[in-house]
Parts: structure tokens; C-alpha cells; sequence
């Protein structure tokens, strides 16, 4: 899943929801943890307007945060930004392993199909 480095630093549960609509089992789960802080990472085909508005209840501040790309692929590349400005960190693959299709994690993902795209036979 593309959340999950940012939520290993974040030391931040990933928690799925519908598209649509909070789950009220999500809502008790932040209610549970004590969370004062929201972030969706995907665009609104995967988490609503809607749903962001309702989870600004649980924000501190009431900014939602949202990370998102353009698709799937721009949405890896913002949390690997995001994840990036924390560490100041740029995880780097091997050779053998850079390949599109076989990531480690979205940073490691990033980088290796930027390499390949620039050089396809390394």
C-alpha cells in the first residue's frame, strides 16, 4: 500500500474506508486511538469530499490533509515527496531489483521507474 512508510514514521494506523461515506467503524477507531490529525492519501475517486469533510471533526486543526497524484502512480510519488521532507532521506534499489512492477516501497518504487524510464537496460 502506498501509505505505508509515511505511516511507519508517522507511527499512524492505515485505516480503510469506502469511497463515499465515513464508516462509522473508522470514526470509532480515530475516536479510540485519540488521533488529532487526518491524512488521505488518494484523490477523491478513492476518498471523497465528503468523507474529508466528515473527518474534520476528529482534526485538531480542521485541515484534513490529503495527498494525491493526478492517478495511483502520482499519489506513490507524493507520499515518496512527503516521505522524502521528513527523512531527508531518498531510499535507493539495486539494480537487480529496479524494476518496474516489483517495488519495495513507494520511495524505492519512485526512484527505480524514474531510473528505468531514463535507462531501461540498467
Amino acid at each position: 500500500m502506498t501509505a505505508s512508510v509515511l505511516a511507519k514514521l508517522l507511527n499512524a494506523p492505515i485505516l480503510l474506508n469506502p469511497t463515499d461515506k465515513l464508516d462509522s467503524r473508522v470514526a470509532e477507531e480515530i475516536k479510540r486511538l485519540g488521533a488529532t490529525e487526518t491524512i488521505i492519501v488518494g484523490g477523491t475517486d478513492s476518498i471523497s469530499d465528503r468523507v474529508r469533510e466528515e473527518l474534520k471533526a476528529f482534526d485538531a486543526d480542521k485541515d484534513v490533509e490529503r495527498i494525491a497524484g493526478k492517478d495511483r502512480y502520482g499519489t506513490s510519488e507524493m507520499v515518496a515527496r512527503r516521505v522524502i521532507g521528513i527523512t531527508g532521506k531518498k531510499n535507493t534499489c539495486s539494480s537487480s531489483l529496479c524494476r518496474p512492477g516489483i517495488p519495495r516501497c513507494p520511495i524505492s518504487w519512485y526512484i527505480c521507474i524514474k531510473r528505468w524510464i531514463s535507462n531501461p537496460t540498467s
